[in-house]
């Protein structure tokens, strides 16, 4: 566990540069890919770089919004001291369609699933720099093992606080890292025609899955996780949303009948 990088002049902790590194390569990845493939003009790039930047800031307030409503009670009061993947993500995803959707009069054009779907490998990758950063700094670890697929955290690391210094626990975040390099190589070959469905579908599954492994405090849980619960709410509404748009290919050639 590396929690903090130091630069000789100062130090930062590893997981905000690796978070950051990952917003970096979202904006500018997406910013360049978009130019130079000319899918759309210049003033509409500007407009979608700065819905997504906002879109960002309010999903990072989010994210610890969430954290601290889940965890009031534990706390006993609200306070923001740590932050939700979930949360934030879909505080970001409902700003951003939200900033589409009014801005679609003034710029009809304007696309959300084409803007999502060239986004999505940043996204991902971001995500997956996220979680190698959670690594790094010892949180969303899991349960207890004396598998081979444990690892043991420093005695400071909250991993120890909680269970006791030595103790093998899962190595969710690199599970879920691990993961998500799968389902970005799955996104720009087999999915490459939906890519942001596909990454919603397959991240629900995932973090499902791995939910039951991880060992920190979530938060209040009600037979499942918030996080299982979101996931299945994420995979629910994007399979509907699947079958309304199968639906409605199938009727739009009688409709033009």
């Amino acid at each position: 566990m590396f929690p903090t990088l130091d630069f000789g002049l100062f130090k930062i902790s590893t997981f905000s540069f690796l978070v950051g590194m990952g917003v970096t390569i979202l904006l500018l990845g997406f910013f360049l890919v978009v130019k130079f493939v000319k899918k759309v003009n210049f003033e509409e790039t500007m407009l979608v770089t700065i819905f997504l930047s906002l879109s960002l800031i309010v999903g990072y307030l989010g994210g610890y919004l969430f954290d601290g409503l889940l965890k009031i009670e534990e706390r006993r009061g609200l306070y923001f001291v740590s932050t939700a993947f979930y949360g934030g993500f879909l505080c970001a995803f409902g700003f951003f369609i939200l900033l589409m959707f009014i801005f679609k009069k003034v710029h009809p054009k304007l696309d959300t699933l084409t803007y999502l779907n060239i986004l999505t490998p940043f996204i991902v990758f971001a995500h997956a720099l996220g979680r190698l950063g959670c690594f790094a700094a010892g949180c969303c670890f899991g349960k207890p093992t004396d598998s081979l697929a444990g690892v043991v955290f420093p005695s400071d690391a909250p991993a120890s606080a909680l269970y006791g210094p030595g103790t093998k626990v899962y190595a969710t975040q690199i599970y879920e890292m691990a993961s998500l390099l799968a389902i970005l190589v799955l996104c720009l070959t087999l999915f490459k025609k939906r890519p942001f469905v596909a990454y919603l579908i397959l991240y629900a599954i995932a973090r499902f899955i791995i939910e039951f492994y991880r060992g920190d405090d979530r938060g209040v849980s009600i037979l499942l996780s918030p996080s299982q619960w979101v996931a299945i709410f994420v995979f629910l509404g994007t399979c509907a949303y699947l079958i309304y748009t199968y639906f409605k290919k199938k009727k739009s050639p009688i409709a033009d009948k």
